[in-house]
């Protein structure tokens, strides 16, 4: 039996994420609440707590700090590849 596959989008590297937040003079208390998200969650993907989020929350991310969500996260795994 294989281990479960993560599903979402899986956040290409915290410390980007981080360099994005610092360029700006952004903190996880700020980016939350403009991205309609929490302050926790924003920390979690930024410190390496947690990879992944929705589709939702990777294009609001993208979108605030002006990137394509390419730049931030890798595609999602579909059910069909995660088969294999």
């Amino acid at each position: 039996m294989q281990p479960p596959v993560p599903r979402g989008y899986h956040l290409r590297s915290p410390l980007l994420l981080r360099l994005l937040m610092e360029r700006r003079g952004e903190t996880c208390a700020t980016i939350g609440p403009a991205i309609g998200r929490s302050k926790q969650l924003v920390a979690h993907l930024a410190y390496g707590r947690r990879e992944t989020c929705n589709a939702e929350t990777a294009e609001r991310l993208a979108a605030v700090f002006d990137v394509a969500v390419a730049d931030l996260f890798w595609p999602p795994v579909s059910d069909e590849s995660s088969k294999e």
